[in-house]
């Protein structure tokens, strides 16, 4: 009975613990005026396969846009100002089209505060000011939120996966150096042999 009432009581307090953490709204603030200031000027622009490539802020500005990686180094080298890491989620959406399972993948910057996880990236959906309790709840919630259309027809995503990829030690900022090249050891398989044969 001793061992019951103490797990509730780690339960109840982990919970009470969790519902106390809060996002500050001056912060949140500062957070949207970024969105919006970047979104006023990055356009979406596909990389040519192969390889993919990880343009720095710098670059990313000079050619006034770029694709979700690019958006997502931006928002890691911009938003790391307000005290946020440097770290990417990168998520792979698996589809049931007819007889095969298909992938998409889609990165987008990981927003950590006082415990609480939010994302910063080029879709409007991408864009969450950190309320997530747990990593794995946001990545679900991301994924799960798009579908993938081929040919007229709605395919939802069947399964989700992600990975964290910390980009603290990568040179991010400035330069004309693939950043991808600078991570790719760090970044699953499945990932680089599905972005490698496009």
């Amino acid at each position: 009975m001793k061992k019951l009432i103490s797990a509730f009581l780690a339960a109840f307090l982990s919970l009470t613990q969790a519902s106390c953490r809060t996002f500050p709204s001056d912060l949140e603030m500062k957070v949207k005026a970024f969105w919006k200031e970047t979104d006023s000027w990055f356009k979406p622009i596909p990389d040519n396969y192969p390889p993919d490539s990880w343009s720095s802020a710098e670059e990313t500005m000079k050619k006034s846009g770029g694709d979700c990686d690019d958006y997502s180094l931006y928002s890691c080298s911009r938003l790391s100002n307000l005290g946020f890491n440097k770290k990417l989620l990168l998520l792979e959406r698996r589809y049931q089209i007819g007889d095969r399972i298909s992938s998409g993948f889609h990165v987008v910057h990981l927003l950590e505060y006082n415990g609480l996880y939010g994302s910063s990236g080029n879709n409007l959906a991408d864009k969450r000011i950190p309320r997530y309790f747990s990593i794995e709840e946001l990545a679900r919630d991301l994924g799960f939120s798009s579908c993938l259309i081929l040919k007229n027809k709605t395919y939802s995503p069947i399964e989700v996966d992600y990975t964290v990829l910390d980009m603290s030690n990568a040179e991010i900022d400035k330069g004309k150096e693939n950043i991808y090249l600078q991570v790719e050891d760090k970044i699953p398989k499945n990932w680089l042999k599905v972005k490698n044969n496009h």
